[in-house]
């Protein structure tokens, strides 16, 4: 039997793998696992394992990670894999994996496959709606989006600061959120530009504090605003269009392009074209003069809030 895991979303990928190898164990023991990772292996070790009957025991499971690092083995896998043992359980486990390949296609066909793909932040936000009720906190839908919201996508850390929150209170609100739960670089910074393209100066500063305190450089910032403030043009240049259409075009995720919809209704094209043009004036006064970089991103900022 064939398992195959693929994706780039790790903590669904590692629950799957971690539920399947914990009822190997039961029925057999860990002495019948081998683990092979894909640079390290050599081809004769892995025929061997994989075609070789189990000692003291019905089965035993090879598990190799990222075999398509191995060039030498990856080249050659499909013939390799014909020498599989009945009495063998095969895991492989990739982050990404090119479809066209042959063994792409081998695999969707014979074996148990899992793409395990990132979730968006709409599914994740429900997600963490479901991970906090086994946890046995609460947690509403509009805090669960504030939580996705203030730290990204990445499932590990969400389900992470979850558990974090649930020890503090079995009620998760949005102040126990802002208290316990950092922002992650780029989502800080979509709240600090929101915040100073609304007017909210008290807030954007607090945010601008918050990045310096997790050490993030005056530069560093200045290029996220700019990044920040391309993706808002290119919204706001497909106005009319709709969300799908607008991030087949940008590569933006839907729920970015929502969320900077939302911003731009208080912002005209000439005044983001004005946001735009101090961005690249302050990069240029910090790249060619000794000017100092904290008060002009600051200074950027402030002018953003007036």
């Amino acid at each position: 039997m064939i398992h195959s895991f693929f994706g780039n979303n790790k903590f669904e990928k590692d629950e799957q793998i971690n539920t399947l190898v914990t009822d190997f164990k039961k029925h057999y023991s860990d002495l019948a696992i081998t683990r092979f990772n894909g640079e390290e292996m050599d081809k004769e070790s892995l025929v061997d394992a994989l075609s070789t009957t189990p000692f003291l025991t019905e089965k035993k499971m090879v598990i190799i990670r990222q075999i398509g690092s191995n060039k030498e083995v990856s080249n050659e896998i499909l013939e390799i894999l014909k020498m599989t043992s009945e009495t063998t359980e095969l895991v492989l486990i990739e982050n990404s994996f090119d479809s066209k390949l042959p063994l792409h296609t081998f695999l969707k066909k014979h074996s148990a496959f899992s793409n395990n793909k990132e979730l968006d932040e709409r599914q994740l936000a429900q997600w963490v709606q479901g991970y906090a009720k086994t946890a046995g906190a609460k947690l509403s839908p509009s805090n669960a989006v504030f939580l996705v919201d203030r730290i990204g996508r990445n499932q590990l850390i969400v389900a992470q600061e979850v558990d974090k929150l649930v020890l503090f209170n079995n009620e998760i609100t949005k102040e126990s959120i802002e208290n316990l739960v950092e922002f992650t670089p780029h989502s800080l910074i979509f709240a600090m530009l929101d915040a100073a393209l609304s007017g909210n100066l008290d807030r954007m500063l607090s945010y601008y504090e918050e990045q310096k305190m997790q050490g993030t450089e005056p530069l560093a910032i200045l290029g996220m605003i700019s990044w920040q403030l391309h993706n808002l043009a290119l919204v706001q240049a497909a106005e009319g269009l709709s969300v799908d259409e607008i991030a087949k075009r940008t590569n933006l995720k839907p729920y970015p392009i929502q969320k900077n919809q939302t911003s731009l209704r208080s912002i005209s094209r000439s005044m983001l074209l004005t946001y735009i043009d101090k961005a690249i004036e302050v990069e240029k006064k910090i790249k060619t003069s000794s000017v100092d970089r904290d008060d002009a991103v600051r200074n950027l900022l402030i002018s953003f809030a007036r």
